[in-house]
């Protein structure tokens, strides 16, 4: 993978909910499956219907009520409310982890303007643990500019724990980070510095318990398999 590559992409899906190297959880919403959630949307309803619509995986939209807040309760789990109010919302019932997603809404009309309404992180009722793993850009990699690209990802993530860590020299550091409508957590560190002989980990931190779920670059297995060659 090329390495600006790597940067553009990742830059490009961390614009989606974060504000800096960490993410905005403002409009974040982690639900377990079958509970309820209302989405708030802040637009100005002087005409029309409001549309509500989800982000695909591709980049576009699909239209989740095409009916605005004619939409009545009993014709599915998605329920558009109608008050004549800045704060429009939307409902959904009995989530599933399939309504995982960033969600957004707009007023019907030829002049679409798409409001960024929040995401959704639909988890099963006794989530499981995360796992940690660490990438490296390998293709096309720029060794001879002394960087190396590292990107962490956990994956089945809650707010129970910390954000991604890592430690470089024994020093903490930490990378541009994003938080995937699937729920998982991923970090991108840029090291500016030969990395031959150095372990690079990621960790995230649980309070309650002290526990830490790490990855470690180098893996121990490929430095082995490297003494055999």
């Amino acid at each position: 993978m090329n390495f600006w590559l790597v940067v553009a992409f990742f830059t490009y899906i961390s614009g989606i909910i974060t504000d800096g190297n960490i993410p905005d959880l403002s409009r974040v919403h982690f639900l377990e499956t079958g509970k309820n959630i209302n989405i708030s949307c802040n637009i100005s309803k002087s005409y029309g219907d409001v549309q509500w619509y989800k982000e695909k995986e591709d980049g576009g939209l699909q239209v989740v009520s095409n009916r605005g807040c004619h939409l009545q309760k009993g014709d599915s789990r998605y329920y558009v409310h109608c008050e004549k109010t800045s704060a429009l919302g939307m409902e959904i019932r009995n989530v599933l982890l399939s309504d995982s997603g960033v969600y957004y809404c707009s007023l019907s009309g030829l002049d679409l303007t798409f409001h960024l309404a929040g995401t959704l992180i639909v988890t099963e009722h006794y989530p499981k643990k995360p796992t940690l793993s660490i990438l490296e850009s390998v293709e096309d990699h720029p060794k001879n500019m002394g960087v190396t690209v590292l990107l962490c990802a956990a994956f089945n993530w809650t707010q129970k724990w910390s954000w991604i860590k890592w430690t470089l020299n024994r020093t903490e550091q930490e990378g541009w980070t994003t938080l995937d409508p699937d729920g998982s957590l991923k970090s991108l560190l840029v090291i500016y510095e030969p990395i031959e002989d150095t372990a690079v980990t990621c960790f995230i931190h649980e309070a309650t318990t002290g526990e830490n779920i790490s990855s470690t670059f180098p893996r121990e297995v490929n430095k082995s398999c490297m003494k055999k060659k």
